[in-house]
């Protein structure tokens, strides 16, 4: 499944700008992701709890800054459809760590902090909230549950990288964002039935925290038993063997993990001689587990994963295999 990555924190901290650089950045390298924003699970107008003002007698605010104004259902059901169409998942908003459930999904959750002067010069410098900052909601709403998520969020302190958005300007989110970036563990997973490309799945892992890569390629050979072969033909049911190929990937993470990225692809339908079927990339920053690592990878796709493929003979017969440790154990 795809790598759940949350990021939360003080409003107007620059959170959605460094989703932006992160989403351009996995972009560049090839990775599928999908970024989805708080900002669109509120409920509708009419379901927001509204808030007599304590200072102005005649206001009532619309209180977006409670966790109770978003549809967390459909936020956690659209997190668990995008895992299963990415390799990276991105969700963004000033209120995500008050939500259990997303925090269970999230493999990694970032916190942006702010001061409260800050905060509220940029808060100040926004033309597009709607319904726009009534007098005085910023003092009683907005910092409160601030101060609040906050305290929630060091409260598991362990599991949340805290940032001060104090201390970071526009200039400098590029470079923090390839930073973030360069710290996921990303699992990437394709099934296609295109040519297989040996330098893509190394652009995929490589990380600048590793002194190694590890890759394996298993082509399509000529001859098997003293028979000419013309082509293999690969199948498989492809949601199974990508559920199966994330699982090699969690079990060659248990032996090896100081393992930083892993990238798999199998190639399914007619692959000639000499191409590709099977293209396996571990990055570590010690080469023993980057090497065991892809080895123990293809030994247990060999076991575990449900693909099928028919060696064509020259003599015009043919023959359907599954992988072949699998014939093993039958």
């Amino acid at each position: 499944m795809a790598f759940v990555l949350t990021i939360a924190g003080a409003t107007n901290s620059g959170k959605t700008t460094l989703t932006k650089f992160i989403v351009s950045k996995a972009k560049e390298k090839g990775v599928k992701v999908i970024s989805l924003s708080q900002d669109d699970y509120y409920f509708q107008k009419e379901m927001i709890k509204q808030v007599q003002s304590i200072e102005y007698e005649n206001t009532l605010y619309w209180n977006y800054d409670e966790v109770e104004a978003l549809d967390i259902q459909l936020l956690i059901k659209d997190v668990e459809e995008a895992k299963l169409q990415a390799d990276l998942v991105i969700v963004e908003g000033n209120m995500l760590t008050e939500i259990a459930s997303l925090m269970e999904l999230s493999d990694k959750t970032i916190f942006a902090t702010l001061s409260k002067d800050v905060c509220h010069q940029r808060r100040l410098k926004r033309d597009d909230y709607d319904p726009p900052d009534l007098i005085g909601y910023f003092e009683q709403i907005v910092w409160p549950q601030y101060l609040k998520i906050e305290e929630l969020a060091k409260s598991v302190k362990d599991k949340i990288d805290f940032v001060s958005g104090d201390d970071i300007n526009y200039e400098q989110l590029p470079s923090y964002a390839t930073n973030i970036y360069n710290s996921l563990k990303l699992n990437v997973i394709r099934i296609t039935d295109q040519k297989l490309d040996h330098d893509m799945h190394v652009n995929l892992v490589i990380s600048p925290s590793c002194g190694a890569i590890s890759t394996f390629i298993g082509t399509t050979r000529d001859t098997f038993k003293n028979k000419r072969v013309i082509d293999l033909e690969y199948e498989c049911y492809t949601d199974m063997a990508r559920k199966q190929l994330y699982n090699v990937c969690f079990e060659t993470r248990k032996l090896y993990p100081s393992l930083h990225c892993i990238a798999i692809s199998h190639r399914t339908n007619i692959v000639p001689i000499t191409e590709a079927s099977v293209v396996i990339a571990t990055s570590s920053p010690h080469r023993e587990h980057a090497i065991a690592g892809t080895s123990f990878a293809i030994d247990y796709l060999k076991e575990t994963v449900p693909i099928w493929k028919k060696e064509k003979y020259a003599d015009g017969s043919a023959s359907w295999k599954q992988n072949c440790c699998q014939q093993k154990g039958t």
